[in-house]
């Protein structure tokens, strides 16, 4: 009998013993499925930005009901401005002092500038990357997709259009006049004389 009691409290004791033991792991094991999955969350948090504006942006379409066109064209816009990463890039740039934002500025600009010959100062004279550096600081990222106007014929403008990459046709009176790629630009009359698009 007393054999009996034994066991039957060594039972007891093994069998609270698996149970807090099973406890124990069970807590574990949601700890660490947490901390993998914070891990997974931290590791591309502008791809998530930019899934979740791709995702708002699709709900914004269905509750203005816009047409599969407009649809496309605003999906291709974001897929060519983020290339699949969201930055709030204004706000990263107003952080920083003035060294640092120039000199991103500087690399953001490097290709286009390369590509238009009258944005390049190759004078030899020690400024050349002063003037650089400071015409890259005055250059603004601008998308445009297939079909979008960058502006219309009498309009009136004060800006200057770079192609970084891309085609853009021009048309006068409504018919095509000439068709522009990388490198070159439109608006450059518009600058120095002030008047209206031709």
């Amino acid at each position: 009998m007393q054999e009996e009691k034994q066991d039957s409290k060594s039972g007891n004791l093994h069998f609270l013993n698996f149970g807090i033991g099973m406890c124990l792991k069970c807590i574990q094991y949601a700890g660490f499925v947490g901390y993998i999955s914070s891990a997974a969350m931290s590791i591309n948090p502008s791809g998530r930005l930019y899934n979740q504006k791709m995702e708002e942006l699709i709900d914004y379409v269905k509750w203005k009901k816009l047409s599969d066109e407009t649809k496309e064209k605003l999906i291709s816009y974001y897929e060519i401005k983020y290339r699949g990463k969201y930055f709030e890039e204004d706000a990263l740039l107003a952080d920083m002092n003035d060294s640092l934002r120039e000199e991103i500025s500087s690399h953001n600009t490097r290709k286009l500038i390369e590509k238009v010959p009258f944005l390049r100062r190759e004078e030899g004279d020690g400024r050349d990357d002063i003037f650089f550096n400071k015409m890259s600081t005055i250059l603004h990222a601008r998308y445009f997709v297939a079909g979008d106007f960058i502006t219309k014929q009498g309009d009136s403008g004060n800006d200057m259009f770079f192609i970084l990459s891309g085609k853009v046709n021009v048309y006068v009176n409504g018919q095509k006049v000439v068709s522009l790629y990388d490198g070159s630009y439109i608006g450059g009359m518009i600058v120095v004389m002030a008047r209206v698009h031709i």
